[in-house]
């Protein structure tokens, strides 16, 4: 049986609109590992949090200031890739067409409204195992293209070197 996932590491921000939930959300998010959390009351506080930088994870509300689960997650995804940002919402009817919904518009999971302390931490952390695969996944990425990179900066740099400019537009290609 696999460990326990280690959840202290997750910067977690929870925008919910109401403050007593906020702090109930808060308290679960803190009985799972997380130790660093910020909330947002507001979609423009869920934004201005996620710009402000470091947070990795949110739970965020269906709904909030009249907006749609889908339009608060929109600007965040514009701000941060699936590699370094992975997202809950909560919802109290999960249908199935709203979990497709929220999925389109970028959330990870969705997680239906009430749900226990096990509940978040099972989900939590299943997208801590993603996001950091995702984050090697996009590292190894990055790594082969700097390779390909100075590959053929090189390769460039040799045939310069040669005095040999390549085929001249004027002429043609034998």
């Amino acid at each position: 049986m696999a460990g326990r996932v280690d959840l202290s590491s997750v910067r977690m921000l929870i925008a919910e609109p109401e403050r007593s939930m906020a702090l109930l959300l808060s308290t679960i998010v803190r009985s799972v590992g997380v130790q660093s959390l910020v909330t947002a009351e507001s979609p423009n506080q869920a934004v201005e949090q996620m710009r402000a930088g470091s947070i990795n994870c949110a739970l965020i509300n269906e709904t909030m200031g009249g907006m749609t689960a889908a339009q608060i997650i929109k600007p965040i995804r514009s701000i941060l890739r699936p590699s370094q940002f992975s997202a809950i919402m909560m919802c109290t009817r999960p249908t199935p067409s709203a979990v497709r919904s929220a999925t389109r518009a970028g959330y990870d999971l969705v997680l239906a409204k009430p749900f226990s302390a096990f509940d978040l931490y099972a989900r939590a952390s299943v997208l801590v195992n993603v996001t950091q695969a995702r984050h090697r996944e996009h590292e190894q990425k990055m790594e082969r293209l700097e390779a390909l990179s100075e590959y053929y900066q090189f390769e460039i740099d040799e045939t310069r070197a040669k005095g040999d400019q390549g085929p001249v537009a004027d002429q043609p290609v034998v």
